[in-house]
């Protein structure tokens, strides 16, 4: 019973099949059938319709999408967490003897799932931490190390590999979740797209990274360390090649973090002109019909910082060499204020006079308290009220008169709403009446700063609040390392999305929607107080995410805990091709698995630049399958391998017989002659891995029934009859093999080979080269227990010379 169909082996061996499609079957997509739909969702409930995109686009299963009934507010009872959330998924995974909770390694909660919840004795968390972290420990420990966190620098397998081989020990399985979420359904469902038109177009000219840096703290201070991961993340930046600013707030306006300079809005509701110039400075101008005598009254407040700043008002002449201003400085008085003094100047004919009063901090609460300021001119003399009350006044001895045709209200540092100008002639007529019943920014002359933050590709920097701080790049990856940033994810305290607004309505819980927002394509944020010790390093996330890791990866590679107020957003499969060549990736053509390669093994090789952008298929001639396609060769040290497929993104090649009884090997691909950095990569005499029946490594595995039909749920195998597995892996054989070759099926497998199915071990009834196939594909003879439960996934692991392969793989049994 050696016989064997071609279709099995071809089977994902020969075409190219992306890293993110490798992964796809491994995806459980989580969606809330209360959520209503939306604007955006064509009628279908807004969680249903992007799980159901996100699936389609990364092509997950069908079956691998969740349906369940939860609350649709971002909050959720821990009690409800439990019964709505957490219990479903786990009914999920476990059924089936837990096939699929060998299989799943991503969960990917959509818009609607419960973003937070909190335990008994009042911890928040993160509805995501806590799935990931839900099988080990009772519901009551919180925040418990997470096995995967590795340090800056380091390489740990990818995830789904380092799963796999968690999941031979025995210990309890842990999951990437990663969530598809956002202030709109439509945000969230632009997650996937940015992601996957990013993938093949992300390059070092796509954008900026801004990392936002104090430079104020010492050694000695905790802060410090956090402060230096930002300055770490510019320095990997610049060395990766992209282009990077370090915004140093010690060196900036009013100590200012990032912030896209000034901006204005006319809010109708509050019927005011909202002006920000926080860290900048901004002026407003509007003109009006000449005076030299009258009244000009300027409503205007706004809300101080403790760097330090001013405002003023400028009465100005046409050629704008004649003037009167008004500098007013606000509390406290720091380096950034222009005077610790309230000064008042006339400039006329190129004589000035000016005036001053002195203030001090005893008159914080009146001179912050500003809301209105009234100059009234008349034969030489100026005086202004501050709030109806006297502030101070100027005599020009000479009289000269100034013919005024515009007012300016100004400030740095200082974000303030103008109320109201309304400018009279001594007559008491009414030569402007600004009260902002309508919205007439465009009757001001403005003069605002160049925008910061602009084309950001990547983001990192700490402490604040949600400043309207970046425009984001498809493909952008940012955070802010500041408490609360995801205290709303759907909510954003912002009524207006495309401009920062008033301290009031802006704070540090709106970081991460604030970013959504502003075209983030993943970010990551805190759903409480997180302490700086426990959040994401972005340094480390980028130093792991440049390196080829995927978004969802280099997030919990990043975090160092599970059970907490951490939370992801964004497409955990996101990968840009750009950083897979920097940290090509070599798989188990079947399994998918990484790690020790074997003798005759059918790998497969993920990076970029590999090969031909249409792909080729590998061409066998008189029986010998050849070691180059369309100008690609992979060489193992110095043989070259036959080569099955070659593409830009993907190479399958065998590997070279000749590597036996080494340590390690070194490979290259060569593109029309031209290597790529070696790669060393260890040897090992086995690393089986069993060809699946779609091609992913997991699931139904590719078996023939003992009457030589396809295993499946619709033609399962009886229990005590034989089945036939295929793979690839399993070292050298009896008599020695050539690769590339076709086989006669002859060639036994020289170590031991058993065969687990439900649990229950034996031997392999046969075990050696599949006939009429290419050598290095294998076929293994195993009887089905009597006394095993039957089912539609059946684990099944073949384990040869003490090696496993995949623990994602089933069989039918009836």
């Amino acid at each position: 019973m050696r016989r064997m169909t071609a279709a099995i082996v071809w089977l994902g061996i020969s075409n190219g099949i992306t890293q993110a499609a490798t992964l796809a079957p491994r995806v459980l997509v989580l969606v809330n059938d209360r959520m209503p739909a939306e604007a955006g969702t064509g009628g279908t409930g807004a969680s249903v319709f992007v799980g159901q995109y996100y699936a389609r686009q990364r092509s997950i299963p069908d079956n691998n999408i969740l349906h369940v009934q939860a609350s649709t507010d971002e909050f959720v009872s821990y009690d409800d967490y439990q019964a709505q959330i957490e219990t479903p998924v786990r009914r999920f995974l476990d059924a089936n003897g837990g096939a699929m909770r060998k299989q799943i390694v991503y969960i990917v909660p959509i818009y609607g799932i419960p973003v937070k919840t909190r335990t008994a004795d009042g911890q928040t968390l993160a509805v995501d931490s806590a799935l990931s972290g839900m099988y080990p420990t009772p519901a009551t420990v919180i925040r418990f190390a997470n096995p995967y966190s590795a340090a800056t620098g380091t390489r740990p397998p990818h995830f789904d590999v380092w799963a796999d081989q968690r999941e031979t020990t025995g210990v309890w399985k842990m999951f990437i979740v990663s969530r598809l979420d956002g202030p709109s359904a439509v945000i969230a469902r632009g997650l996937v797209d940015k992601a996957i038109a990013a993938e093949p177009a992300l390059n070092l000219k796509s954008g900026s990274g801004y990392f936002d840096y104090q430079g104020t703290r010492s050694p000695s201070e905790w802060q410090y360390a956090v402060d230096e991961d930002m300055r770490k993340g510019a320095d990997l930046s610049k060395s990766k090649g992209f282009s990077t600013v370090l915004h140093t707030q010690r060196d900036s306006a009013c100590g200012a973090m990032i912030h896209p300079g000034s901006a204005y809005y006319y809010d109708a509701s509050a019927k005011n002109l909202y002006v920000a110039s926080y860290g900048v400075e901004t002026a407003a101008t509007r003109s009006f019909a000449s005076l030299t005598e009258g009244d000009i009254v300027v409503g205007v407040r706004g809300s101080t910082n403790n760097t330090g700043n001013f405002a003023y008002v400028t009465l100005a002449t046409a050629d704008a060499k004649g003037y009167i201003k008004l500098t007013y400085p606000l509390a406290p008085f720091t380096q950034y204020n222009a005077t610790d003094q309230i000064v008042l100047e006339k400039m006329a004919g190129g004589a000035s006079s000016k005036v001053t009063v002195p203030v001090d901090m005893s008159m914080q609460e009146v001179i912050n308290g500003v809301k209105e300021f009234r100059f009234h001119v008349e034969n030489g003399l100026i005086s202004v009220m501050r709030n109806g009350a006297p502030l101070i006044s100027l005599t020009d001895t000479k009289a000269m008169p100034l013919n005024l045709v515009n007012v300016s209200a100004g400030s740095l540092c200082w974000d303030y709403v103008l109320t109201g100008i309304q400018v009279s002639d001594k007559s008491g007529a009414m030569l402007l009446n600004e009260n902002f019943a309508s919205n007439s920014a465009a009757s001001y002359q403005w003069s605002l700063t160049p925008l910061q933050g602009q084309n950001a590709l990547w983001a990192w920097g700490w402490y604040g609040t949600a400043f309207d701080a970046y425009r984001f790049v498809p493909g952008a990856v940012g955070a802010q390392l500041t408490s609360y940033t995801a205290g709303t994810i759907r909510k954003p305290l912002n009524p207006d999305p495309t401009v920062a607004s008033l301290a009031d309505r802006r704070w540090g819980a709106n970081w991460v929607p604030r970013m959504l927002e502003e075209g983030v394509t993943g970010t990551w944020g805190a759903v409480d107080e997180p302490f700086a010790n426990f959040y994401a390093s972005g340094t480390n996330f980028f130093d792991h995410f440049w390196s080829g890791y995927n978004f969802g990866e280099s997030f919990y590679i990043a975090e160092n805990v599970l059970r907490w107020t951490m939370v992801a957003i964004g497409d955990p499969l996101y990968a840009p091709a750009v950083f897979q060549k920097a940290g090509m990736r070599v798989v188990n053509t079947a399994s998918y698995q990484e790690g020790a390669i074997a003798p005759g093994e059918l790998v497969t090789i993920f990076g970029s630049g590999l090969g031909p952008a249409g792909g080729a298929a590998g061409v066998i001639r008189d029986g010998v399958l050849d070691r180059q396609a369309a100008g690609t060769r992979v060489l193992f040290d110095s043989s070259p391998a036959p080569l099955l497929y070659a593409s830009d993104q993907q190479v399958n090649a065998i590997v070279p017989y000749s590597i036996a009884g080494q340590a390690a090997t070194q490979l290259r691909v060569e593109v029309n002659g031209v290597p790529t950095d070696p790669l060393q990569l260890p040897v090992t005499a086995s690393a089986p891995g069993l060809l699946s029946a779609d091609a992913s490594g997991t699931g139904q595995g590719a078996i023939l029934n003992q009457d030589y039909s396809f295993n499946s749920p619709a033609n399962p195998a009886a229990r005590g009859s034989t089945v036939m597995l295929f793979g690839t892996g399993e070292g050298q054989t009896d008599l020695p093999a050539t690769e590339g070759t076709i086989t006669d099926g002859v060639r036994r497998i020289s170590g031991p080979v058993s065969v687990s199915i439900g649990g229950v071990e034996g031997p392999a009834q046969f075990a050696g080269a599949a006939p009429g196939q290419l050598a290095g594909v294998f076929q293994v003879n195993a009887v089905v227990p009597e006394n095993i439960q039957p089912g539609a996934a059946v684990p099944v692991v073949v384990r040869i010379s003490g090696n496993a392969s995949q623990a994602a793989i089933t069989l039918a049994v009836q």
